[in-house]
């Protein structure tokens, strides 16, 4: 007799769910496209992270001690501290948290994918609203923005300063416009600060007087730990108590925890690193402007190209190993797009190695299109 097996149910929104992105591992190539920061965990901090009391292995992590050295770091209380499994954990928590399927969600495109991925999700409408291309740069579309922020139809704003994938930031003054918009409606204003460092412009002084805004930040970048998945959110206590209530205990692991705390007591040497890598992204702006490439201004670890040939670049760099995004997917938003490609800016570890492959690529490019 022929057993049957049963066919799970799964539920209708999941079916409809936009699928995950899992990129492959370019084993013996250089990886610059996905953003990350590679060579700045010396032997000496590593040995600092995995050290310590083994008996941490076995039991449940405490937060405290991370929570109050993120809260000095990030000069606001305790209390107004939340750590995830990465940033990207934070924002499904918080969509869910915040936002209903009745009205619509403003973003500013193309952006992080992980906002559009968690609202589709929980089935709440949105609206991209669409950067404006310039000859060095992206400019923000505050006009447009603050336009539509007076719809009824509103009931919240996700931006990212700076600009993932864009790398175009804002300053103080257009925060704060923006914050003063959504709260005068009592809207939320989202703020991914992945590349605060970067930019230097937070709007954490705005949470005195705005406790409509929500700040999200990441080891990922400047402190060189996206492996560990480790992120933290800052918000008035009401909004980081509630926060808290759709988080699993302890679902950030002991080696991130201990990491986090190690990195920010050495923030000195990352902050070192920080202006190193601002350097070699210049350098490497100069590198593919003299091959003919245009390159957009950034304020993050990445830079933006943009030439009429992309793919043959792209396929040429990858080529020589170097491994690159295209951004031809986000033109459904930007048109502009449509020729560009995103390149990380190679950590100390690869920079020697990577600049000379790169080199090699671009002269293969100029010499497979000089005529």
């Amino acid at each position: 007799m022929k057993t049957q097996n049963p066919r799970l149910k799964i539920r209708k929104f999941v079916l409809n769910a936009p699928n995950s992105v899992f990129l492959p591992s370019e084993d013996g190539y250089f990886r610059l496209n996905h953003n990350e920061t590679t060579g700045l965990i010396s032997q000496k901090l590593a040995r600092k992270i995995i050290s310590g009391n083994l008996n941490a292995l076995s039991e449940y992590p405490s937060y405290r001690e991370l929570h109050e050295a993120i809260a000095r770091y990030a000069a606001v209380s305790v209390h107004m501290i939340h750590t995830t499994n990465g940033s990207d954990d934070a924002i499904p928590k918080i969509i869910r948290m915040l936002f209903d399927g009745k009205r619509k969600v403003l973003l500013t495109v193309p952006t992080f994918p992980t906002y559009e991925r968690a609202l589709k999700i929980e089935g709440i409408p949105f609206r991209g609203i669409a950067y404006t291309p310039g000859v060095r740069a992206f400019e923000f579309p505050m006009k447009q923005v603050l336009t539509e922020l007076k719809s009824p139809r509103v009931q919240g704003l996700i931006i990212c300063n700076p600009s993932n994938p864009l790398g175009t930031g804002i300053d103080k003054y257009a925060v704060k416009k923006l914050a003063d918009a959504c709260k005068k409606k009592s809207i939320p204003l989202i703020i991914d600060e992945a590349y605060l460092e970067f930019h230097k412009v937070s709007a954490v002084s705005l949470l005195k007087t705005h406790p409509n805004v929500i700040i999200l930040r990441t080891f990922s970048k400047t402190f060189g730990l996206a492996g560990l998945r480790l992120g933290y959110v800052i918000a008035v206590p009401s909004v980081i108590a509630s926060l808290k209530k759709l988080s699993l205990p302890w679902e950030v692991n002991h080696a991130a925890m201990r990491a986090g705390l190690v990195v920010l007591k050495h923030k000195k040497h990352f902050l070192t690193e920080l202006k190193r890598t601002i350097k070699r992204r210049e350098a490497m702006s100069v590198l593919f402007q003299h091959h003919g490439i245009r390159t957009m201004n950034s304020k993050a670890n990445f830079i933006v190209c943009k030439t009429p040939r992309m793919l043959s670049l792209v396929h040429t760099l990858k080529k020589h190993k170097i491994v690159v995004k295209s951004m031809s997917p986000a033109s459904v938003h930007l048109p502009f797009l449509a020729d560009c490609f995103r390149i990380s800016v190679p950590g100390p570890d690869i920079e020697k190695a990577a600049f000379r492959h790169i080199t090699s690529a671009l002269r293969e490019y100029t010499k497979l299109h000089e005529n």
